[in-house]
């Protein structure tokens, strides 16, 4: 998919698991690429750290109300060794100000500059995505217990794990990624249940739920499926199913389990019910 005007590669480390960042820096190193992770659901603690060969261009990290580290609401942050790149973040964040660099993030000048009328504000195109202090100062206190959430998920992960440990029809995603362990934003299965045991993916859900479950999320649909791609851009969904056969079979099958439970009982409940789900029905 590279081709000349190809200038970057965005990967997802999705439900919580790092992307193979070490073969697609290799990859875009090879071609001079800029390397974008999109870490929205996934966080790293206790040491374990992405070393230079494997560290993305970008991180990008959100602060939504669901995520592992919330500002109360909406918020995200940029992370970024390289000073070029993270002047322009900061610029394209912050109106286009000139003023602002890689290490500031100033958005004000003494009165006397930039009230006299030969003062030039701009230097480059920019949005006004920038928080407001407010909620900058809820997700600095989130930090400070940002090693109790992540227990509490990967807590509630291991309990999912013992339920479905050996039902063959429920495969777990992977628990790290070239040493870099998962933080579990929500805890990944594939469903192989339809084949197995003649339980569609809807039909599942329905059980589960009836039978006291919180729900489980589905997959987002392949972005060239979803109607603002193939209504007004690509013609029709029907042309551009196939394009990545694999993917969406998987985004079929994929269940997504909630982890954000700070309560054990809950966890414990959730767990409960699954397993007198899949024993029901059959391992």
């Amino acid at each position: 998919m590279i081709t000349p005007r190809t200038r970057a590669i965005i990967s997802v480390s999705w439900f919580g698991l790092p992307a193979n960042l070490l073969e697609l820096k290799r990859i875009s190193a090879k071609h001079n690429l800029t390397l974008i992770d999109d870490s929205a659901e996934t966080i790293t603690l206790n040491g374990y750290e992405l070393d230079d060969q494997s560290k993305p261009d970008f991180r990008i990290f959100s602060f939504e109300s669901k995520k592992h580290l919330s500002t109360g609401g909406e918020g995200g942050m940029i992370v970024t060794n390289n000073p070029d790149l993270a002047k322009k973040a900061r610029q394209s964040a912050g109106l286009g100000y000139k003023h602002l660099t890689e290490e500031k993030g100033r958005t004000s000048l003494a009165s006397r500059v930039f009230q006299n009328p030969s003062y030039e504000r701009f230097d480059a195109f920019g949005f006004n995505y920038r928080m407001t202090p407010v909620t900058a100062a809820i997700g600095i206190g989130q930090l400070a217990n940002i090693e109790t959430f992540l227990d509490a998920r990967l807590n509630a992960a291991a309990s999912f794990e013992n339920v479905i440990r050996g039902c063959s029809w429920m495969i777990p995603q992977a628990s790290e990624q070239n040493g870099l362990p998962h933080s579990y934003y929500t805890y990944g299965i594939r469903y192989l249940g339809e084949g197995a045991i003649g339980k569609s993916w809807t039909e599942f859900y329905d059980l589960y739920v009836e039978m006291g479950g919180d729900g489980f999320y589905s997959n987002c649909k392949n972005p060239y499926l979803e109607p603002y791609f193939y209504g007004k851009r690509l013609g029709s969904q029907d042309l551009r199913l196939g394009l990545c056969p694999v993917a969406e079979k998987l985004q079929s099958e994929i269940m997504a389990f909630k982890t954000n439970y700070l309560d054990s009982s809950v966890v414990s409940n959730q767990s409960q019910i699954l397993f007198n789900l899949i024993s029901r029905l059959g391992r």
